[in-house]
């Protein structure tokens, strides 16, 4: 969520795709990487298009992130449960991978909507693209004087 809060659709799709999809691999689950990448994506994508509606709709961005954040999360344990119960055949012992994910879930809500508050006062993330290429250029005069 918090890739789709700060990078936007695409790129929010791309880093919690491929990311998760990575730390699975890395971690030695490989064999949940191709469902996390599709389901980490899906929830980035909507995350981010539920966001822009009701933050064009209600103006308040918290209550727009918390709203985007539990349909994101909806998506990841219903997307790991039948991941789980169709895709590995595990059946109904998928069952006892939800509470997990709905923990995971509740942290990721609340840690993605504490690290863009604390963004926004800091400007971390809402810094535009054009003053990042104006200090580059800055940057690149200063190293050729």
């Amino acid at each position: 969520m918090l890739s789709a809060f700060a990078l936007g659709t695409w790129y929010g799709v791309a880093a919690a795709g491929i990311g998760s999809a990575l730390a699975d691999i890395i971690l030695g689950y490989a064999i949940y990487a191709p469902g996390t990448f599709i389901i980490k994506g899906l929830m980035a994508f909507t995350a981010s298009l539920v966001l822009r509606i009701l933050y064009n709709k209600i103006k308040f961005e918290i209550i727009s992130q918390i709203i985007a954040g539990v349909i994101a999360e909806i998506i990841m344990v219903v997307g790991y449960f039948f991941y789980d119960a169709v895709i590995l055949s595990y059946s109904w012992s998928a069952l006892a991978s939800v509470v997990g994910n709905l923990i995971q879930g509740g942290i990721g809500i609340t840690l993605s909507v504490m690290i863009m508050r604390v963004s926004k006062y800091r400007q971390i993330f809402s810094e535009s693209k054009t003053n990042r290429e104006n200090q580059n250029t800055t940057n690149d005069n200063d190293k050729n004087q």
